[in-house]
């Protein structure tokens, strides 16, 4: 009996802490449940209360803003676009090799009547090809290459006409942008490297998907006074095909008479006698109001042709 009592007094002498820590315990967890619950119905009574007063974005009054905002810049764009796309030269798409032959060489027979006409000099006229010379010997191009050959060649003549009609004294030089696989060399099939004597490129003229124009690059070398290159400028900016300059170098030339005459100086010095004036400037450094000085340029251009609406 005594051992019984000893047994069960040992039994709850644990039992019992543990049911109290137990109690406490979940005395706590009902505590923190409560509490939790409290701050959840707080949190979505919040939410109701936002939500109804306020709709989630977007909304529907933002949608239409945005919707109609596009279609305002979108028509912005077409606009501009259609202004840019004015006049451009477009391939040909329906030429042939046979017909880009006979356009050639009346495109250089009307250039060389007009050349006359304004007193042009043209440098070789016999051989000129103004950027096409390995088609003047009778070389037929390859038909996916005539397309962008004939865009060229109108590009060449109304750069052309635009020189002779700024009054422009010679045409020396003009080389365009080549692109066709006759400009490749014959060893390997490889592309010839650009070198100072022309330029090639694959892509020229070429817009890809993605882009929203292509361009060609151009260069002439000829000479002219200053007004007729300024006018040159100008009339570029105002042209209906869209052309920028990106390089242009001018050299003076010395007209043969200011180059046979000896500076005055000299002249004093050999009959050993003192000029004048002490400081009379050489004929060549002197500033002479109404005279204007030939000069040879090499201006080099870059035609663009934007994408059209209907062709996005």
């Amino acid at each position: 009996m005594k051992n019984r009592s000893i047994w069960l007094i040992a039994g709850l002498s644990v039992t019992v802490p543990i049911l109290l820590g137990a109690g406490f315990l979940l005395y706590r967890g009902v505590a923190r449940y409560n509490q939790a619950e409290e701050k959840l119905k707080s949190a979505m009574k919040d939410r109701d209360r936002i939500c109804a007063r306020a709709p989630s974005f977007p909304s529907d009054e933002n949608i239409a803003l945005e919707k109609k905002n596009i279609e305002e810049l979108g028509g912005l764009y077409d606009d501009l676009n259609e202004k840019l796309a004015k006049g451009q030269i477009e391939p040909d798409e329906q030429m042939t090799p046979a017909r880009f032959t006979d356009l050639f060489w009346k495109t250089k027979a009307e250039l060389m009547r007009k050349a006359s006409e304004k007193s042009v000099t043209i440098e070789a006229e016999e051989k000129i090809a103004f950027g096409f010379e390995q088609y003047i010997e009778g070389r037929l191009p390859q038909p996916n290459d005539v397309p962008r050959l004939s865009q060229q060649l109108r590009i060449v003549k109304a750069m052309c006409d635009l020189l002779f009609d700024a009054g422009i004294t010679e045409l020396q030089l003009v080389k365009r942008e080549r692109f066709e696989r006759t400009a490749r060399s014959n060893t390997g099939g490889r592309a010839r490297r650009a070198t100072k004597d022309e330029f090639w490129n694959q892509d020229a003229g070429l817009m890809k998907e993605g882009e929203l124009a292509a361009k060609m690059k151009f260069v002439f070398t000829f000479k002219a006074l200053e007004k007729p290159l300024v006018k040159i400028l100008n009339d570029m900016a105002t042209h209906e095909m869209f052309v920028a300059p990106y390089s242009i170098s001018l050299t003076a030339l010395m007209p043969e008479t200011m180059h046979n005459e000896e500076p005055i100086y000299k002249v004093f010095a050999a009959e050993g006698k003192k000029p004048l004036l002490e400081d009379i400037p050489h004929p060549d450094n002197r500033v002479v109001s109404g005279v204007e000085k030939p000069m040879q340029v090499l201006l080099g251009v870059e035609v663009y042709r934007f994408r059209k609406a209907d062709a996005e």
